[in-house]
């Protein structure tokens, strides 16, 4: 079986490969994206517009330029995507700037560093977009990769191999219904990263997870979230030694690539920290969401802005509930730890299934990443990368979470970028599909941890009846 399936995990990379090579410059998109909107519409033309959008990938090359030493790095636009004054970003002296030391970045170190790998085989930003996708694809194909062993340790042999296929065409189709962010942005690093955690603590190797969810939030920050899930795992299970030595291996690994950068210039790191906290409501966000529902029925005003490099909705009661909504995600990520220490305990115990636990583990993830997209303040097309890795093999028979992942991703593709200035003019249709987007992703995070609780309580006699992790 894994001989027949593994050309089937190649078609993402051919896939993409060729999805880029339509990509436009940035004026040419412009000019054609002005085209369409005057009506000139051709059927070529509009899936090009659908498949392409020069974004954050052109931001990680300048950043990446400005690294190497590149004297052409493009000073301007760096200043201009990120609303900062010129004089903050140095000069292209061809002489390599030192991310937060001489030069202002936003992203945790290991983000800089995946982004800047590209670029030492890429000078130009075409071949730069065609080396960043490779990158990002081997990535989730290695996280693809390990979830199929991890599927085997949890299964067995026999049972895991059954769907093998089914999971490789789910994850084909998922990467084509999200769209050109799957590639174009370095989530896949975080996202993978978070998820060789959670599989490296299921198959017993509970020091390694925490190193590794360490490693994931010095590449984004979410991945911090999943540490107290797998403390409250190991506890439950009454495994107070692995579970101290998970947090302190999570701390160092954390800690380790930032350690140059904050022996030189501690307010640098902090700033590029402090810049994502000083974010508005981002439009797509499910509480932006429901408030430009209730300016469609009259209840409030709002407007959308672009600040710190996004669309924010501007509204009196946006700004208290981003402030709020700060303090959701540490208070979902710690309730869902309760709930995990719960339901581990139920797991470990007899009659349970031994494997159960690991299913708990692997469930309750799932369910915490989707929760923490739904409370975040921001929610970006590109954070959907983040369930990726898990909703493919969190169940024995990968239909219904990735059935669900597939709906929001061409939801969301729908959205962005073609028709995203709908979006921004709170056009009730694109409202409606956003709405709808959300609410999945609601359902997600719902079923997800409704079935870590079933699994947790299951007995032998059920799991001989039923997979281990049908709800």
């Amino acid at each position: 079986m894994r001989e027949r399936t593994t050309w089937i995990w190649w078609l993402p990379a051919l896939w993409w490969v060729g999805v880029l090579g339509l990509g436009y410059d940035t004026d040419d998109r412009a000019r054609e994206a002005a085209r369409w909107k005057a009506g000139e519409r051709e059927a070529l033309q509009t899936a090009r517009l659908f498949l392409s959008k020069d974004s954050d990938e052109h931001l990680y090359f300048a950043y990446a330029s400005f690294i190497v030493g590149d004297p052409r790095a493009d000073r301007a636009y760096v200043a201009d995507n990120n609303q900062r004054p010129i004089e903050a970003i140095p000069e292209p002296d061809g002489q390599p700037k030192w991310p937060y030391v001489d030069l202002p970045v936003e992203y945790p170190p290991l983000g800089v560093a995946f982004v800047t790998l590209p670029r030492l085989v890429a000078p130009t930003l075409d071949l730069y977009r065609h080396a960043l996708a490779l990158l990002v694809t081997a990535t989730l194909m290695g996280a693809l990769c390990v979830g199929l062993a991890l599927r085997r340790r949890l299964l067995g042999e026999e049972a895991a191999r059954m769907h093998e296929r089914s999971i490789a065409w789910w994850a084909l189709g998922s990467a084509a219904a999200l769209g050109l962010v799957t590639v174009t942005r370095f989530d896949a690093l975080p996202a993978a990263l978070a998820f060789f955690g959670i599989a490296a603590a299921v198959m017993g190797r509970t020091t390694a997870g925490g190193a590794l969810l360490g490693l994931g939030t010095a590449a984004k920050v979410w991945p911090a979230f999943l540490v107290p899930l797998l403390i409250a795992w190991l506890l439950g299970r009454r495994r107070m030694r692995d579970a101290i030595q998970a947090a302190i291996a999570a701390g160092v690994a954390f800690v380790l690539p930032h350690l140059p950068f904050l022996l030189v210039s501690p307010a640098g790191v902090l700033a590029a920290y402090a810049y994502h906290g000083e974010r508005g409501l981002q439009i797509e966000s499910l509480a932006a969401s429901i408030l430009m529902l209730a300016r469609l029925l009259g209840l409030i005003d709002a407007r959308v802005d672009l600040t710190h490099g996004a669309f924010e909705l501007i509204t009196p009661a946006a700004a208290p509930i981003a402030a709020v909504l700060r303090f959701a995600l540490p208070a979902v990520s710690l309730g869902v730890a309760i709930v995990v220490y719960v339901a581990s305990r139920h797991a470990s115990r007899e009659p349970a299934d031994p494997r159960a636990p690991g299913h708990v583990l692997l469930l309750a993830s799932l369910g915490l990443v989707a929760s923490l997209l739904v409370s975040n303040f921001i929610l970006s097309p590109q954070y959907l990368v983040w369930l990726l890795p898990f909703v493919l093999v969190a169940e024995a028979r990968p239909t219904r979470f990735a059935a669900l992942f597939v709906a929001i991703a061409a939801a969301t593709q729908l959205l962005y970028p073609l028709l995203y200035p709908m979006l921004r003019a709170q056009h009730p249709a694109l409202v409606g599909v956003l709405l709808l987007r959300n609410g999945l992703l609601c359902a997600v995070a719902f079923l997800a941890l409704r079935a870590a609780l079933r699994v947790a309580r299951s007995t032998r006699a059920d799991e001989a009846r039923r997979p281990v992790t049908q709800c």
